[in-house]
């Protein structure tokens, strides 16, 4: 269940989403993420109890909404502009060919989308980035089930989970009920490290599907620093160019 609200806070309002769930238990969890503020609650949490939560942690709400409205400028996505990868940056190289449909392939240190001819500039920009999401989720799906397998026997699994990519806008990845994790295509931008850290916390949850102590307990005795990468990776996460 979903429902829209706002709130005063001195001279500033804070506008959130409360997505409540009956698999929630007792945590509530606030996320920051392309200016969208998104509270998870418990079914029966009362909205009063948000409400206080919101104001105690109104500071750094606003703090987060700030940061990423200094985000980097939207590309214009033209030869010369530069993206990440894996951490390191590709100087993109946009060719137009008579194709139906833009591909995108890597040539050393440049990414180079081979786009239709004869496309208006908007229609152009809406080809190369078609091209480069469907090149960076191809990536991620070979770094993430590289990555998941990589660590399932630091963790005592041996089955391994399925693992999807798609277009998650507001979380790195996420772990459904039945088992599923569900990762953000974006990930196959940021380093190695920063990818095994998300997907050690997505087996996390199959042992603890909340964020409680016995959670942490699990990521930490994995991957110790833990909690270090996931600042860098918040970091990195302002700085994405698409």
């Amino acid at each position: 269940m979903t429902s829209l609200h706002k709130l005063q806070l001195g001279s500033a309002t804070i506008e959130y989403t409360v997505k409540r769930s009956r698999r929630r238990k007792k945590t509530v969890q606030i996320s920051v993420s392309d200016g969208a503020v998104v509270v998870s609650a418990p079914m029966r949490t009362p909205n009063r109890e948000i409400q206080a939560i919101i104001q105690k942690r109104g500071g750094w709400i606003l703090d987060k909404l700030e940061t990423e409205s200094q985000g980097p400028p939207p590309l214009g996505l033209v030869s010369g502009d530069v993206l990440p990868y894996l951490g390191r940056e590709l100087t993109l190289i946009v060719e137009e060919s008579d194709v139906r449909k833009p591909s995108a392939y890597l040539d050393s240190d440049c990414l180079v989308v081979v786009a239709p001819s004869g496309f208006c500039d908007e229609e152009r920009r809406e080809s190369v980035r078609a091209a480069l999401v469907t090149w960076y989720r191809a990536q991620a799906t070979e770094l993430l089930n590289d990555s998941v397998s990589r660590w399932l026997p630091a963790m005592d699994r041996t089955e391994m989970p399925r693992v999807l990519v798609r277009e998650q806008k507001t979380r790195w990845g996420s772990c459904s009920a039945d088992g599923t994790l569900r990762f953000s295509w974006r990930l196959a931008m940021v380093e190695q490290e920063l990818i095994d850290s998300v997907a050690v916390h997505e087996l996390a949850h199959l042992e603890v599907m909340n964020h409680s102590p016995a959670f942490w307990d699990v990521v930490l005795r994995t991957m110790p620093d833990a909690k270090e990468r996931r600042k860098r990776l918040a970091e990195a996460g302002r700085n994405l160019p698409l």
